[in-house]
């Protein structure tokens, strides 16, 4: 709780996780168990957690995080009344595709594809119309969810026009995302590129842009969908200028409101999880990783 990574899901995220573990293991409500855990619980924790027991009608009194008898009996209460905690089905570690019925390439096919695409680009004689034939193929590479692919173009998105002449916003702040989720080997400071390439956002006037794309993926991606992956996130566009504001305006579009002076505020971010477990994909991402299928295959039996 303190400094930790579990901070970055939210206030009302941990005092949720709170409750839930006294569901997992109702003994832990025991006086003798409870009141040494209150103790190191911080303020504002346990405030949150009177404020839920308060909102749900267990606990009659002012939120103030005191935890006294009265609230320790509430808690008791509403863990009976709740009963145990559901097993869950383990969440998508590979992204979007995970979830989403689309083409499957073979993996020498997408291999080779990449194999030829890399090598061409390392050519030093490249004509604009060849260097650009280059970047739509890794643009299809990384919409059919090609983490090297999609590397390259967010390593690169916000240093080079030609790029972002072919590679829409949108589809970098995907491919951003899946980044900071997936954290693959070999892959340093993404934070900071992902930064850039917002800030290149920005300076395009293209924040629509990117307030859809983050929109969509949340909803395509179930892992987007955890609070602290999320929070751990967004706590990053505080750096780059306009992100936050981008948020709001993007999730009414879609069809979901929240009132907060802050886009990225904690209650944003529970409303916009909301919103995404409730409305479902957004099929953005499988549409894009089913054209980029039959292009892969396009391109690679042409070079046969």
């Amino acid at each position: 709780f303190s400094g930790g990574r579990a901070r970055d899901a939210g206030t009302a995220a941990l005092a949720d996780a709170v409750m839930d573990g006294f569901r997992v293991a109702p003994a832990g409500l025991d006086d003798t168990k409870l009141v040494p855990l209150i103790r190191v619980l911080p303020d504002e924790i346990r405030v949150a957690i009177e404020t839920r027991l308060k909102r749900d009608g267990y606990y009659a009194g002012s939120p103030e995080g005191v935890f006294g008898p009265a609230v320790r009996a509430a808690l008791t209460a509403w863990v009976e009344a709740s009963g145990p905690l559901p097993d869950e089905a383990m969440p998508a570690t590979e992204g979007p595709a995970a979830t989403e019925a689309v083409a499957t390439l073979p993996v020498a096919l997408v291999d080779r594809v990449r194999d030829r695409i890399f090598t061409t680009a390392m050519r030093k004689d490249l004509t604009e119309a060849e260097r650009n034939d280059v970047i739509t193929a890794l643009n299809a590479l990384a919409a059919y969810g090609d983490i090297p692919a999609r590397w390259v173009l967010v390593r690169n998105y916000h240093q080079a026009t030609f790029i972002r002449d072919i590679v829409t916003a949108e589809e970098i702040t995907r491919y951003g995302l899946d980044i900071l989720v997936t954290r693959p080997e070999g892959v340093e400071k993404a934070e900071f590129e992902f930064i850039f390439d917002v800030t290149a956002m920005y300076e395009a006037g293209k924040l629509d842009a990117f307030g859809a794309g983050f929109v969509n993926a949340v909803r395509d991606d179930p892992r987007l969908q955890d609070p602290l992956t999320l929070g751990s996130i967004t706590q990053h566009f505080i750096f780059a200028p306009g992100a936050c504001d981008a948020i709001q305006p993007a999730m009414q579009v879609a069809g979901a409101s929240v009132g907060s002076d802050d886009g990225c505020s904690e209650a944003v971010m529970q409303a916009l999880i909301a919103f995404a477990r409730s409305a479902g994909a957004s099929g953005v991402d499988a549409r894009a990783r089913e054209a980029a299928a039959a292009q892969l295959a396009r391109l690679d039996a042409a070079a046969k």
